[in-house]
């Protein structure tokens, strides 16, 4: 996690157009790594190749910054860790989870963007667990025993 300065300003959404979401691309990195990413607006029309992440919010008072397009952007701690354990080492990750992929701080887009959310899971390439990587990991130190 990166923290707060003012080498680096906040994150500011831009407007969505109708049929539009962001997408969160999640640069390489192992899970010990500060997370970098970029968010992208796409249109849901043109199917793009992503996966839905579904993680427990927690609590929404515990914030971590994240450098998103060189700037900063606040997410939950439980985003954070999902998104460190689903982070692959060797290429970009492309999802979408609600924490990041709506901004929080407009209501308008949130409320569009949760009338979404039936197409945004139902068209995505597959849902990913924030726990996943995590269990995998398990699966394979008790395997080696």
């Amino acid at each position: 996690m990166y923290q707060m300065d003012n080498i680096a300003p906040l994150y500011q959404y831009q407007s969505l157009k109708a049929q539009e979401i962001w997408l969160l691309v999640v640069f390489p990195g192992s899970s010990f790594d500060n997370i970098r990413c970029e968010l992208k607006n796409v249109l849901l029309s043109d199917k793009p190749i992503y996966e839905a992440l579904s993680y427990a919010w927690g609590d929404s008072a515990k914030t971590k910054s994240v450098l998103c397009d060189e700037k900063h952007i606040l997410i939950t701690e439980s985003l954070l860790v999902a998104l460190q354990h689903l982070a692959y080492e060797d290429e970009p990750r492309c999802m979408w989870a609600d924490g990041i992929c709506i901004n929080q701080a407009s209501h308008t887009e949130k409320n569009y963007q949760v009338a979404l959310m039936g197409q945004i899971y139902s068209k995505q390439k597959r849902r990913s667990c924030g726990l996943e990587k995590t269990r995998r990991m398990k699966l394979a130190m008790l395997s080696t025993f």
